[in-house]
């Protein structure tokens, strides 16, 4: 009878240590040190997209809504992406196409203005535009500001930009043409500020910084920017220390 179960131990033991010998399949993807995969019958079903790991923002970059209060939801100030080009650091969305990158050398350090127009089902551009200011950093982009224009307004475009010699700030001006769509009569501009840490109206009061007219331009000499607003004749306003355009005041 010993002997009868000294058998049935020896057959236990040996089955253990079979199934506990991996093959030399199994053995070389284990010591490859990536995971273990199991040959299964079936469809494998594929990996899920793992999101980018957001980094930490400069906090010189000011927590503030973005201009006209239109920010587009995932992009708001001080936030990071991966792909600036995204809608939002965790889109699974293709990458918008740019209409218009440049780059301006601040203080406050290198700075992104990217204009982004979607295209419509037929393929075409359309009538609304993504504006976005942003900071190269951590391998990724900071948002300073963004917003979406245009749409039943009308079609909105870069006209021009500027940035001053000590880096202090940048001028750009957009345009807002109507559409046959649009509820708006008339052209409508914006000329906005930037120091590469927010975003401002650099000529007006929000809400009323839209100006109706049938033109304007930026009008660089020297060091110092002047606007030309184009309507019976010609109003030229120069930029002050504060990225602002100076308006006189009635009298003056």
């Amino acid at each position: 009878m010993n002997m009868k179960w000294l058998g049935w131990g020896s057959l236990v033991l040996g089955c253990l240590s079979g199934c506990a010998t991996p093959s030399s399949g199994q053995r070389a993807r284990s010591d490859s040190g990536g995971p273990i995969e199991l040959d299964l019958p079936g469809q494998r079903s594929a990996a899920a997209p793992v999101a980018p790991v957001a980094k930490a923002c400069p906090e010189d970059i000011a927590d503030e809504p973005a201009l006209e209060d239109k920010a587009y939801r995932g992009r708001e100030a001080r936030t990071w992406h991966a792909n600036v080009d995204l809608l939002s650091s965790r889109s699974e969305e293709a990458p918008l196409p740019r209409d218009f990158h440049k780059q301006f050398a601040l203080a406050s350090g290198p700075l992104d203005l990217v204009v982004h127009r979607p295209l419509t089902d037929e393929g075409k551009p359309s009538d609304w535009a993504l504006v976005t200011l942003a900071r190269p950093h951590e391998g990724g982009h900071c948002i300073v500001s963004s917003w979406g224009v245009g749409g039943m307004e009308g079609r909105a475009s870069l006209v021009d930009t500027w940035a001053a010699h000590d880096g202090k700030h940048a001028i750009f001006l957009m345009k807002l043409a109507p559409t046959e769509a649009s509820m708006a009569s008339s052209t409508r501009w914006v000329v906005v500020g930037t120091d590469g840490r927010r975003a401002w109206a650099a000529l007006g009061t929000p809400p009323q910084h839209h100006l109706m007219v049938p033109s304007v331009k930026l009008f660089p000499n020297g060091k110092d920017l002047y606007v030309d607003i184009q309507q019976r004749y010609v109003t030229r306003l120069r930029l002050g220390a504060d990225g602002r355009f100076i308006v006189p005041t009635p009298g003056n």
